[in-house]
């Protein structure tokens, strides 16, 4: 685990595995679940997934029946069985409190997912919470106590209970500072995310040491961007999705040849497909290669069914928009029908608006798109007023452009300002456009 996180040592995904592994096969459940966590997440097939999972929920990881549990709800390369899913999540639920009681600070975090999300018993948001701040406390104290895998979560902590671009508490900041010197990555990130350019370089090189492939590359040396590129391919060797995704980015932006190129772009389509049906992860990526023929034929049915598992999670906005570019009229129907259906929910309005307003796939209607338009910008300032940083920036465009208002540039600034105090970098650039 300290390895796999980057506590205490250099991330090593690879060695990481073949340890997990070992842990598992003598049975050790949390290793298991923890295996099958990374190996959906690296691209494995989902029966593979789902086996390593069950022998951790065999063994007494909460995690991994719970895991298993979503695998056979919505069909992840397992056959679907809603009743069995019902009863891994009860026994989730029953392991997790039981290791929660025991003293386990990791169990005890997950005991309280399981309890927001209503998983083996109603939601309990208010317990959940209560666990939660506990377990905040406990965790610093264990990381005191010399518990680097602690000091990874504790980290994480800090991050998850700041603002964007906010610096933490001074106490924060100094428990970041001394558990990096630990070497400790999520520590050494934090510290290199919001500490000024020239106070944050040292952290941005201990954070390359302990390899992070992304600050090494931030140093913007030559020996920081080749760092990065050899962690980035040896762990795309090892499956993981997201670096292959940065390591046919770097060729394609060197624009290496063909023969260089094509491998590698075959190998993330495969990797990030498999992903996708294992657990969701990586649909995006798949049906992008896939939808412009990249790694492989293009593939607009392969694109739609990919995203159509994003959707079956309740993610269907991908999926209507490529269904919408599809030549197929029967498929553009699906596409508008599953972009009503969202907008119902509140989300994916402005997409409809703007197929209202362009008439190009229904009749031109303007009133329609109007007030598309507002009931997405209605929506957008509610998530801004809970200081979700991408809504106030698509506010502030709304009010901008003057989709269902009347341009305002003085809220479209407010709006993007905030965006940008709150972390949405791109936020900050539109700022000087609405005076």
């Amino acid at each position: 685990m300290m390895l796999d996180v980057g506590a205490g040592a250099p991330r090593d995904i690879a060695r990481a595995a073949t340890l997990l592994q070992q842990a598992c096969d003598a049975g050790e459940g949390s290793a298991c679940s923890t295996l099958a966590t990374n190996k959906r997440l690296r691209g494995a097939p989902g029966a593979d997934v789902a086996e390593l999972a069950r022998k951790g929920c065999d063994a007494g990881s909460g995690r991994g029946c719970s895991d298993l549990a979503t695998m056979i709800r919505v069909g992840r390369d397992v056959p679907t069985d809603a009743i069995k899913a019902e009863s891994l999540d009860g026994r989730a639920l029953e392991l997790a409190r039981a290791a929660c009681d025991a003293g386990s600070c990791a169990e005890c975090r997950y005991l309280a997912y399981l309890l927001d999300d209503g998983r083996g018993e109603p939601v309990d948001a208010a317990r959940a919470e209560a666990i939660r701040a506990a377990q905040v406390i406990a965790t610093r104290k264990a990381c005191e106590q010399g518990d680097l895998l602690a000091c990874n979560e504790a980290a994480n902590d800090v991050a998850f209970a700041r603002l964007p671009l906010a610096p933490p508490s001074a106490e924060d900041d100094t428990f970041l500072r001394a558990t990096c010197k630990r070497d400790v990555l999520e520590a050494c990130e934090e510290l290199a995310f919001y500490l000024p350019d020239d106070e944050a370089r040292p952290f941005r090189e201990q954070a390359c040491r302990l390899r992070d492939a992304h600050h090494c590359r931030s140093l913007s040396t030559p020996e920081g961007s080749t760092k990065a590129e050899d962690i980035w391919e040896r762990d795309c060797e090892v499956g993981e999705v997201n670096a292959c995704v940065q390591t046919l980015a770097l060729l394609e932006e060197a624009k290496a040849p063909p023969e260089v190129v094509l491998p590698r772009a075959a190998r993330t389509r495969r990797l990030a497909s498999q992903a996708c049906r294992a657990g969701g992860f990586g649909c995006s990526i798949a049906a992008k290669l896939a939808a412009e023929g990249r790694g492989g034929p293009k593939d607009e049915t392969a694109a739609i069914e990919l995203l159509s598992i994003r959707c079956r999670d309740g993610m269907c906005r991908e999926l209507a928009n490529q269904l919408l570019q599809s030549s197929d009229p029967t498929s553009k129907e699906r596409g508008l029908a599953l972009l009503e259906a969202n907008c119902d929910k509140g989300e994916g309005c402005d997409d409809l608006a703007k197929i209202y307003d362009e008439g190009t796939l229904v009749p031109k209607n303007a009133k329609r798109a109007r007030d598309l338009y507002l009931r997405a910008l209605r929506g957008l300032e509610k998530a801004c007023d809970n200081n979700d940083a991408l809504a106030c920036s698509l506010a502030g465009y709304m009010y901008f452009e003057g989709q269902g208002v009347r341009a305002n540039a003085l809220k479209a600034r407010a709006l993007y300002t905030k965006s940008c105090n709150l972390g949405e970098r791109s936020s900050c650039d539109f700022i000087e456009l609405t005076r």
